[in-house]
């Protein structure tokens, strides 16, 4: 099965990047890098999620606009598009952050909470072996041990889950603003399209 339409783009799209360091972006004006301009979201917004989703961020990025004939250039938006960015990066480190210090900050107590669980779950599990013929007494004790080790596992793993691996998708999202931040942005005119084929507003290359 082929893939839909917008995936067979976006595959177009992370090929560019990983071949060229650049991104096309079709725009109907210079000013959609900063507002919707026909799509659900900005030109600005577009460009990262193509850069977060890509299997690899490049050093350095180029961002091509394909814009109508006659369209005005990017010259009037450029800082705004660049400070822009930077502010979305400094957002997205902010999350980030937070993330991190929050699991780090939970770490010991979750620590000492799972070692209680544990604790508990070792002393009903080996009351459980020594009480015999009582089988009902046993099998609740063996199943107050199963919860404490599964409590145990879960208190523990959720501040290591934020300290090492939650923190990360904003951490990629900060990465994407920082490279359109920095990126050169070049202008191309849109070729011209025969009559009777339908228009695209806002196209991937």
């Amino acid at each position: 099965m082929n893939p839909p339409h917008a995936a067979r783009r976006l595959q177009t799209a992370h090929a560019r990047l990983e071949a060229e360091n650049i991104i096309k972006l079709e725009l109907r004006s210079a000013d959609g890098l900063l507002q919707p301009d026909g799509r659900p979201e900005s030109g600005a917004e577009t460009l990262a999620t193509i850069l977060v989703s890509a299997p690899r961020l490049p050093q350095r990025l180029t961002v091509r606009l394909v814009l109508p004939a006659g369209a005005v250039g990017i010259e009037h938006v450029e800082a705004t598009f660049r400070q822009h960015c930077l502010a979305q990066a400094e957002c997205a480190w902010r999350r980030a952050t937070t993330i991190r210090r929050a699991g780090r900050r939970q770490l010991l107590p979750a620590f000492a909470v799972g070692a209680v669980a544990a604790a508990i779950a070792v002393l009903a599990g080996t009351v459980a072996e020594n009480a015999g013929s009582h089988h009902l007494v046993a099998a609740v004790l063996y199943v107050i041990a199963g919860i404490g080790v599964i409590a145990a596992w879960v208190i523990a793993w959720l501040p290591i889950e934020e300290l090492l691996f939650d923190w990360r998708p904003d951490g990629r999202v900060a990465h994407a603003y920082e490279l359109l931040a920095g990126a050169q942005l070049e202008t191309s005119p849109r070729p011209a399209r025969h009559r009777g084929t339908a228009k695209t507003t806002a196209r991937l290359g």
